[in-house]
């Protein structure tokens, strides 16, 4: 059904949906800093390519100055990058010596069997409000990125 109008070229059937005006105010503007930094930059060469003898120092001073913020900014891009690996490193770390389950205690046990048995039920009570913790505890278990379902029905 769409018919092509032969003086434009656009289909008159079928309508475009017109952007709002805020997003076409904002590609225009990234459009128009774009052409800025285009015009600036040809203004920057052309102003080389004309200098006289005496007007090269200006425009050397601002290259380099140019040249200096881009090494410090790639530098700093760099820093970052080299703490975010480490971050990386040290929660792999973290994560692999982390213990495995909430109940999990490493325990380092004497020889002799007296002071097992002393150290056995020194962390008797401990081991054994944490287990009822966890059990009891049930948001703990559930995973709330998981979706739930429920279904009660009472007689």
């Amino acid at each position: 059904m769409a018919t092509e109008d032969n003086n434009s070229g656009l289909r008159t059937g079928e309508s475009k949906r017109r952007k709002c005006t805020y997003a076409a105010r904002r590609e225009k503007t990234k459009e128009l800093r774009q052409e800025i930094r285009r015009l600036e930059s040809q203004v920057a060469v052309l102003k080389i390519r004309s200098a006289k003898p005496g007007q090269e120092s200006e425009v050397d001073a601002m290259l380099k100055q140019t040249a200096e913020e881009n090494t410090m900014m790639r530098d700093s891009a760099k820093k970052h990058q080299l703490q975010v690996a480490k971050m990386q490193s040290a929660i792999n770390q973290c994560l692999r010596t982390q213990q495995s389950h909430p109940l999990y205690t490493y325990i380092s046990l004497p020889q002799h069997w007296d002071e097992r048995k002393t150290k056995l039920t020194a962390i008797r009570e401990e081991k054994l409000r944490n287990a009822y913790n966890f059990v009891m505890d049930p948001g703990y278990i559930v995973d709330v990125d998981k979706t739930t379902y429920s279904d009660e029905l009472f007689e």
